[in-house]
């Protein structure tokens, strides 16, 4: 199994989240929904006093209009920017040696989950 930096523990607790944001499964609004959620945290990242993250002001893939005019593959894709991104930024708080959780092994696969800070 290949190691893994990012999980719903990761962003959950990254976001002070109670429960995953369901812009992976479910019904089309509601993944519409999520991920215009999602776009909104990681937008918010661009204050972080550890990391930033800055955007393009034209990046479509964080613009809520733009995904609401997605269909079917599309939205797809853009769940898949989506986590690029939120995995990249966990990596690179991973690579800062941020206070975090980590659930499993190197061997059989593990889930590094940053502190909020």
């Amino acid at each position: 199994m290949a190691n893994r930096m990012l999980s719903t523990p990761s962003y959950n607790r990254k976001f002070g989240l109670e429960k995953r944001l369901p812009y992976k499964k479910g019904k089309v609004l509601d993944r519409k929904n999520g991920q215009k959620r999602l776009s909104n945290f990681l937008k918010a990242i661009s204050g972080s006093k550890v990391l930033k993250l800055d955007f393009e002001i034209d990046a479509p893939i964080i613009d809520e209009r733009y995904i609401d005019s997605l269909r079917g593959n599309q939205l797809k894709i853009n769940e898949d920017a989506l986590d690029s991104i939120l995995c990249l930024y966990i990596a690179a708080l991973y690579r800062l040696g941020i206070k975090s959780t980590t659930f499993g092994t190197v061997e059989s696969g593990y889930i590094y989950v940053p502190q909020k800070y």
